[in-house]
Parts: C-alpha cells; structure tokens; sequence
C-alpha cells in the first residue's frame, strides 16, 4: 500500500552523513559506486510524476534477493513515500530484522509496518536535485544498518516511470 505519513527525518544524514558514518573505507567505497546510479533512477522516477500517473522506482539487493527498497512519486506531490522490506512481507528480512536492526532503521525516520505500509517507510521532501543523492544515500545507508548489506550482490534497479508531460 502506497499511502504516506510525514516524518521527521534528519537532515544531517540526508545531507552527507552517511559518508561519515560508513564503518571503513571499503563500504565507503562501494557505497559511492551506487549513490549516483540510485540517485539518477530516483530523479527519473520524481519527472515521471508529471505525467499525471503515480511513478515508483525499486532498489533490489541482489537479483534473486527478496531484500528492497522502493519509492513513490505521485502527481502534484513534492514528496516521495519510500518503503524497505519488512519481516512481514519477506521470510529473508524477517531472518534478518533483529530487534537492534529494525531500531536502526526507525533511527533513520523509518516508521514501523502499520496502517499506512506494510513495510518500513518514510516520507521524503525533494526540494532540490540534491535531494536525490541524499535519498539513495539514505536507502543504502537502511540497507546496511537494517539488513546488514555491504554491498554484494550488486543493486538491480528498476524504475516504472511515465514519460513527463512535455
């Protein structure tokens, strides 16, 4: 269900924060390689919103991994609704989500499965093209401390955007 409830998230890690708080350099590293990637998907994904139809781009883990992370335009809104797997929708995550995890992710702004998701979600205001590095950074950064990725297997992208209106 793609439906969304503000949240407050820090803008400190949307800003650049995770550069920082990347454990060594080789998660640094790889996490770079995929920010721009991510983020063009994600910029892709926000112009499709222009079309008048809802556009959404999802951020799977490795090809034959059930762990994800998607997000939501919807026309005429400057915010996308972004989810990440939950234990609920998916038996990996759920072998994966201890309670440590899922409190890193709230950590982050994710608010728990409920009423508006099934999955771990969050609200996000792009405001500006940057916001769209800070976005990928901020899912890759829920990968790592929610899931426990570093990495490998590769991040498969796929985005369902119609083209903007010209």
């Amino acid at each position: 269900m793609w439906c969304g409830v503000a949240a407050g998230i820090s803008l400190l890690l949307l800003d650049g924060g995770w550069a920082q708080a990347a454990s060594s350099a080789d998660e640094r590293a790889w996490a770079a390689g995929y920010v721009g990637p991510m983020a063009e998907t994600l910029e892709v994904m926000y112009a499709g919103r222009q079309s008048g139809q809802n556009s959404y781009c999802i951020f799977r883990f490795g090809a034959k991994s059930s762990l994800y992370a998607q997000c939501l335009a919807a026309p005429g809104q400057s915010n996308v609704f972004c989810e990440t797997v939950s234990a609920g929708s998916s038996p990996a995550a759920a072998k994966l989500l201890t309670p440590a995890r899922v409190g890193a992710l709230q950590a982050l702004g994710f608010k728990p499965p409920g009423e508006d998701s099934p999955n771990h979600h969050l609200e996000i205001t792009l405001d500006r093209k940057e916001r769209f590095r800070a976005v990928a950074r901020l899912l890759l950064q829920a990968m790592h401390d929610g899931y426990g990725y570093r990495g490998k297997p590769r991040v498969q992208q796929f985005c369902a955007s119609p083209p903007p209106v010209s």
